[in-house]
């Protein structure tokens, strides 16, 4: 995992944490949160290389939209996660990619 990619994981791996009540990931899960990571962190990537994007309302609730689907499609998929985890990786991102 890059060094770009080892915030998200916390994050994703703390929540999931959270929601589930579990001290640690058993490894079928963990290997899904570095698939999913791998994923978000490129669509950030990507969507951040537009120029100005952290200024541009309709892309950022594009990338919102896209990090919503992707954990949607997850294990753990939870309403409260997704909230979480668009803000929270809307936020680090600003800070990583801008």
């Amino acid at each position: 995992m890059s060094s770009t990619e080892s915030p998200f994981y916390n994050i994703l791996e703390h929540e999931i944490k959270n929601i589930t009540g579990q001290d640690a990931l058993d490894d079928s899960t963990q290997e899904e949160v570095i698939e999913v990571v791998k994923k978000l962190v490129q669509m950030m990537e990507d969507a951040s290389s537009i120029v100005d994007f952290f200024n541009k309302e309709d892309e950022i609730r594009s990338a919102r939209r896209d990090i919503r689907r992707t954990i949607m499609m997850t294990s753990f998929e939870d309403e409260n996660l997704r909230k979480i985890i668009m803000d929270e990786f809307m936020e680090l991102a600003k800070v990583k990619f801008q």
